[in-house]
């Protein structure tokens, strides 16, 4: 009887490792590839909510904005007669950073004047983009998509990952002394 126990057993354990072989087998065919395609796809949906939610945003605040062919919205303030900013251009900035909740993060209130050179890149993509839009005693306003600002994983410190941004700038003096003599 102790035998018969022990093949019974055997079969029965046998039985419950081939059923659970069988059923990790049939899982790791059911994974999921994820093509390039499917990347595509889901980064033209998050866009199209990201626009959605600044459409509701300027609807809410009954401000009007264009879009550029990047996606910046913008819109500038005008009456200066001043120089347009170029590439190499050293500008200096008042400036304001908000979330979309209106919260500031950064402003040159707290933190003094905002000053680079136009094309280096050393700034957010979308501002880059902005202030070639502007002329010397402009203002503007600009609405960044994470892509265009600080991306997925913020600054890590006062924006958040994959933050919608508004940026306030007036764009206070054009400085071409280091480009004049090309």
């Amino acid at each position: 009887m102790n035998m018969v126990f022990r093949n019974v057993f055997l079969i029965v354990a046998c039985i419950s490792l081939a059923f659970t072989f069988s059923c990790k087998q049939k899982k790791q065919k059911q994974k999921k590839v994820i093509t390039r395609e499917m990347l595509l796809e889901h980064n033209r949906n998050l866009v199209d909510l990201e626009n959605k939610v600044i459409r509701d945003y300027l609807d809410t605040i009954g401000i009007e904005m264009q879009q550029s062919k990047t996606g910046l919205w913008y819109k500038i303030d005008s009456d200066s007669v001043g120089e347009t900013a170029r590439e190499k251009d050293m500008v200096h900035l008042n400036y304001k950073i908000m979330l979309m909740d209106s919260a500031v993060c950064y402003s040159s209130e707290k933190n003094g004047m905002w000053s680079f050179e136009v094309g280096k890149g050393s700034v957010e993509t979308g501002i880059e983009e902005g202030i070639l839009l502007m002329s010397e005693g402009d203002e503007a306003s600009f609405i960044l998509r994470p892509n265009m600002a600080h991306g997925l994983s913020g600054d890590g410190d006062r924006i958040p990952g994959r933050a919608i941004l508004l940026y306030q700038l007036e764009l206070i003096k054009i400085d071409r002394s280091e480009h004049k003599s090309e």
